[in-house]
C-alpha cells in the first residue's frame, strides 16, 4: 500500500507545470530623432517612421532639422518609405505599401540625435549619417564639425585650431558668450599631406544659437569631391535655461539653415 501511495505522489509531481524559462529581454531604446536632407531628392518619397505597429510621417527639409520625435522601439530605427506595389485596388486605384529606406542604429548612450539624409540617385535609396544633438555635448555658443568624409579636416575659428578625424566629429574649444564676428577656414589634409581649403570666410557667432558644419566627399571632379553645408540652430529660450525636450511627432523646427557647397 505504502508503495502504492508513493508512486501515485510521484505521478502527481510529474504532472505540475515546470517553471517557465526566463524570456530573454529584447534591448529597446528611447530617444529624441530629428531629420533632414542634405538634398532633396529628384523624387521627394513620403517618409514613416516605424514605431512598434505605428508609422509616425517625417517631412524632412533640407538642411533644417525637424522636431524631435520621441522615438520608442528597437535598437535599429527603421525609417519606411511609401511606394506603389504594381497591383490596382478595386476601384482602379494604385495599391501602396510601406518598405525599409533607412536603419538607424541607436547606442545605450543616444538621448537626442541628428539624422541626415544623403540621396543615392542612381538606386533612389539614400545614406543616413547620425550625430549628438544633446545640448549636453553641443551647447549654444559653440561651433561643431562633423565630418562624412575620408579626409581629416581641419578647422580655424578666431585663433583656435581643431582637427577633425574621418567619420568623427570636432568641437571647437571655444565658447562664444559676447556676439564676435570671427574668421573660419575649414581645410582637408590630404593623404600627401596637401591642404585643399574649402572654406574661408567670416562667421557670427554667440551665446544664442549654435553652428553645425558637414563635410561630406563625393565622387566626381577634384573641385566637386568635398562639399560641405551648414545648419544654425537658434535658441528659442535665450534668456533662461530651455526645459526638458517634448518630442512631437513632425514638423518644422525654428532651425534655420545656410548652405554653401565648397569651393
Amino acid at each position: 500500500m505504502f508503495w502504492l501511495r508513493l508512486c501515485f505522489a510521484l505521478l502527481c509531481l510529474g504532472a505540475l507545470p515546470l517553471p517557465a524559462a526566463d524570456t530573454p529581454k529584447v534591448e529597446s531604446r528611447r530617444c529624441a530623432l530629428r531629420f533632414a536632407w542634405w538634398n532633396f531628392p529628384r523624387n521627394v518619397p513620403e517618409l514613416a517612421l516605424q514605431m512598434g505597429r505605428e508609422r509616425v510621417p517625417v517631412s524632412p527639409n533640407p538642411m533644417s532639422l525637424s522636431n524631435p520625435i520621441d522615438y520608442k522601439g528597437d535598437v535599429n530605427a527603421v525609417l519606411l518609405k511609401k511606394v506603389t506595389t504594381g497591383e490596382t485596388e478595386k476601384d482602379g486605384k494604385p495599391k501602396f505599401a510601406w518598405v525599409p529606406y533607412a536603419t538607424i542604429a541607436l547606442s545605450p548612450t543616444d538621448t537626442d540625435i541628428g539624422v541626415l539624409l544623403i540621396p543615392n540617385e542612381a538606386d533612389d535609396t539614400c545614406i543616413t549619417r547620425t550625430f549628438d544633438f544633446g545640448l549636453e555635448a553641443f551647447p549654444y555658443g559653440t561651433l561643431k564639425l562633423v565630418n562624412f568624409s575620408r579626409a581629416r579636416i581641419a578647422c580655424s575659428l578666431d585663433g583656435a585650431v581643431f582637427m577633425t578625424e574621418p567619420g568623427q566629429t570636432g568641437q571647437c574649444p571655444k565658447k562664444f558668450e559676447e556676439r564676435t564676428t570671427a574668421s573660419i577656414a575649414v581645410a582637408a589634409i590630404e593623404t600627401d599631406g596637401q591642404q585643399r581649403v574649402l572654406y574661408s570666410t567670416k562667421v557670427i557667432l554667440n551665446k544664442t544659437f549654435r553652428t553645425l558644419f558637414f563635410i561630406v566627399e563625393k565622387n566626381g571632379t577634384e573641385d566637386e569631391r568635398y562639399q560641405s553645408q551648414c545648419i544654425l540652430d537658434v535658441n528659442p529660450y535665450p534668456n533662461g535655461a530651455p526645459p526638458a525636450i517634448t518630442p512631437a511627432n513632425s514638423g518644422k523646427s525654428p532651425v534655420r539653415a545656410e548652405a554653401k557647397a565648397a569651393k
